[in-house]
């Protein structure tokens, strides 16, 4: 599952009176700015062995890290999603335009990413509507959860 899918559902549903700390593993496959940001280092195997044998407590680079989270109300979804970076809705449209076009042809990673951004640069330049289009943004600070 991914961080933001995490954060959604713990900010939406509010299952806990006080926010637990949440580990974040590097994903298969995928560019995750948020894991690369504060995720546990190494490879994501290693890592999940030295989190579950309580190893990551005494690994001297391992830091608990407090991180601001977002909310996203996108006008065509019901529900708000929630996410730790904000990319006006460059992140939202290209992660969308990544995983139906790029991801759906089996290319993953880092690759993956670096294509979608060539492809969305290129849009942009070109004012190709059908890749990239304007979206209304409202922002408001410090809202509680």
């Amino acid at each position: 599952m991914t961080a933001g899918a995490v954060l959604t559902a713990i900010f939406h549903l509010k299952p806990f009176e006080s926010m637990p700390l949440l580990a974040v593993l590097r994903s298969a496959g995928t560019t995750s700015m948020i894991a690369g940001d504060i995720g546990l280092k190494g490879p994501r195997i290693d890592a999940l062995h030295k989190l579950l044998n309580g190893k990551h407590l005494q690994d001297h680079r391992t830091t608990v890290l407090q991180r601001p989270v977002l909310k996203v109300q996108v006008p065509s979804e019901k529900d708000p999603i929630y996410g730790m970076f904000f990319g006006t809705a460059a992140i939202y449209q290209a992660s969308l335009f990544c995983n139906q076009k790029i991801h759906a042809r089996g290319m993953r990673g880092e690759l993956a990413a670096g294509m979608a951004l060539i492809r969305f640069l290129i849009a942009v330049g070109l004012r190709d509507h059908n890749v990239v289009s304007g979206v209304t943004i409202t922002a408001r600070l410090n809202q509680t959860r």
